[in-house]
């Protein structure tokens, strides 16, 4: 008994003695592991913005913000930021190298919290050593902001945040690393606080849409039914796109009741005497309405359409191959202004007297579509088509613009402008008239003449 007693103490002093040896080793190991660390907190609520986030952009502003934790430094006198590959990994004290393509261009600090102290930057350069606490190896990209008099900053609420500009993103797509370490000295010693963050760059993503050159034009004949033919009642109706509400393409001026009478369109309204019974065509006016994005505009013109039965430029009865556009007892309709000894395409008025034979073509109106302002205005030049005015004839005519006049144009060779813009066009139009009025001698028959009307863009 007793002996046993002696083992049992012997062998609980041993294991005594084996514990305090263990503590002893563990207190003097530890410290080995934390040198330089020993008293260092991870920063709180870290983060790194960018301006921009595609690869290889110039110019981009990083913009940095930390907490100093609960318990963390109370001076703050530098700071250091690594920028580390993706490779690299955040964790500090590990190698750094700089990210592809990662540069500084004349990089400047601005936005510095806590402002006081005179913050400056002491450099911002690739191919540099990190501080020990941070990272490791030579070809860090590395930031360096210093006060001259340390900042007194208060544990778990000074948030401490700056820009540093003219940057260039990595050129490879990817997470790259900032390691950020707080010191209270202004000679990045005394290493309080630290921490890691990631961002990312990626290539830029391109959206493509395509927007056509776009021409719609159309040409038709309006029933004085459908829009009345008043110019301000035209100019003021909202007209259906594409030339929807035309009534075909033919536009009768009836029969002549006599030689003083001047048809106009629409003849069965306007003009009630040269309305044909057994032609609904009559009652029909012309219009053109344009469509375009060109931003520099269109024009919209026509010219006399010299094929097939009708090759005279004017007003002819069917198959007709000589006019002499003096004489008024061919099968021809003298054009208004040749009919008065104005040259091709000059305005004349309509005479009021007898034996006058004459064909002409006016613009009266545009309409808008209810947008104010048009984007087409009328040719009322000395070559144009401004009618204005009343309808009949008499009346003196010198350039078209006035709104007394009543002037009428017909080019029969060549081509004629009869509207323009200089910029886009949303479905806007031009009214169209016609008038004619035949001498005592002119040959009885029927006259026609196709219009070829057009278009031109400037885009």
């Amino acid at each position: 008994m007793k002996q046993f007693l002696t083992n049992h103490v012997r062998s609980a002093h041993r294991e005594v003695y084996f514990l305090a040896v263990l503590v002893l080793m563990v207190g003097i190991v530890l410290p080995v592991f934390n040198i330089g660390r020993s008293s260092a907190l991870t920063l709180t609520d870290r983060s790194m913005s960018l301006s921009s986030n595609v690869t290889s952009a110039g110019s981009t502003v990083y913009s940095f913000s930390a907490t100093v934790p609960t318990g963390g430094g109370t001076t703050l006198g530098s700071i250091e930021v690594d920028i580390c590959s993706g490779a690299s990994g955040p964790l500090l004290g590990t190698a750094c190298a700089a990210p592809t393509g990662f540069g500084f261009t004349s990089s400047t600090l601005t936005g510095m919290s806590p402002s006081g102290g005179t913050p400056t930057l002491g450099g911002a350069l690739t191919g540099q050593t990190p501080d020990s606490n941070l990272g490791s190896g030579s070809t860090a990209a590395r930031i360096r902001i210093s006060y001259a008099t340390p900042q007194t900053v208060t544990p778990g609420s000074t948030v401490v945040s700056f820009n540093i500009t003219a940057i260039t993103n990595p050129s490879t797509a990817g997470t790259f690393f900032a390691r950020i370490g707080f010191f209270s000295n202004n000679n990045y010693t005394g290493y309080t606080d630290g921490g890691a963050v990631a961002n990312s760059v990626q290539a830029l993503q391109n959206v493509s849409f395509k927007v056509q050159e776009t021409l719609a034009f159309c040409v038709g004949a309006m029933p004085n039914a459908t829009v009345a033919h008043a110019p301000a009642t035209f100019s003021t109706t909202s007209l259906t796109n594409n030339c929807a509400q035309s009534g075909g393409t033919n536009i009768a001026l009836g029969i002549a009741p006599d030689s003083s009478t001047a048809c106009i369109t629409p003849a069965a309204v306007k003009t009630p005497t040269c309305e044909d019974a057994a032609t609904t065509d009559d009652n029909h006016y012309g219009y053109a309405m344009v469509q375009t994005n060109a931003s520099n505009g269109a024009t919209i013109g026509y010219r006399p359409n010299n094929a097939g039965s009708y090759t005279q430029g004017t007003l002819q009865t069917s198959g007709t191959t000589g006019c002499t556009f003096t004489s008024r007892i061919d099968e021809c309709i003298n054009p208004v202004n040749e009919d008065q000894a104005v040259a091709v395409g000059g305005v004349a008025a309509f005479p009021a007297t007898t034996g006058t034979e004459v064909f002409g073509m006016a613009v009266p109106s545009i309409n808008a579509q209810g947008r104010g302002t048009a984007a087409l205005t009328r040719n009322t030049s000395s070559t144009g088509y401004g009618f204005t005015g009343n309808v009949s004839g008499g009346v003196s005519c010198t350039t078209g613009a006035a709104s007394t006049q009543d002037c009428w144009n017909w080019h029969r060779t060549g081509v004629a402008t009869l509207a323009s813009s200089t910029s886009a066009i949303d479905n806007e139009a031009i009214q169209i008239f016609f008038a004619t009025k035949a001498s005592i001698t002119t040959p009885s028959g029927q006259y026609a003449v196709n219009v070829d009307y057009f278009s031109v863009p400037t885009y």
